[in-house]
């Protein structure tokens, strides 16, 4: 109990620390660091609170390079592009939910994909303004932050994929 107050304290600290960062009251914290450990990590915690109840599949390449950047930034962007597939197949309860979760190396890019079997969502307007709108456009502002981009690839029968 104690062990998982501590976690989400630390984790609570990091999120305050990247909105700070991001407002430009904080430095980031940048160093080198693996992307894989922080997918399966938030993964792991999205299951272990049992919020996940559909299939995700993880195909992390075990050969990437480490990144420069803040890995607690990094961490938030995975966490938010995880919720937003959940979201996604959440609004679309006929569908058989399933979310894949890359990485991979694209040239000398690290890449993130996170793809979805949720809601058909138009990807022209999925940074515009609204709730999960606003949030995805703080990961595009991470992203940039940190050499990368943010895009969104929608199939308008199989969901969306958003790429890091």
């Amino acid at each position: 109990m104690v062990g998982t107050v501590l976690t989400k304290a630390e984790r609570a600290a990091h999120l305050v620390h990247s909105l700070t960062t991001l407002a430009g009251v904080a430095a980031a914290r940048t160093t080198l660091f693996d992307l894989n450990p922080i997918v399966r990590n938030v993964v792991v915690l999205r299951r272990r609170h049992d919020v996940v109840d559909y299939d995700v599949t993880l195909d992390l390449d075990a050969n990437l390079p480490e990144i420069l950047g803040d890995p607690s930034q990094i961490e938030q962007v995975v966490l938010t592009l995880l919720i937003n597939a959940e979201d996604c197949i959440a609004a679309a309860p006929e569908t058989s939910g399933a979310i894949h979760v890359r990485t991979c190396l694209q040239g000398r890019r690290v890449q993130l994909h996170v793809s979805d079997t949720g809601f058909a969502r138009d990807a022209s307007r999925i940074f515009e303004a609204s709730e999960s709108g606003v949030v995805l456009n703080i990961c595009a502002e991470i992203a940039k932050d940190h050499g990368g981009d943010l895009y969104a690839w929608s199939s308008y029968e199989n969901g969306a994929t958003l790429t890091l």
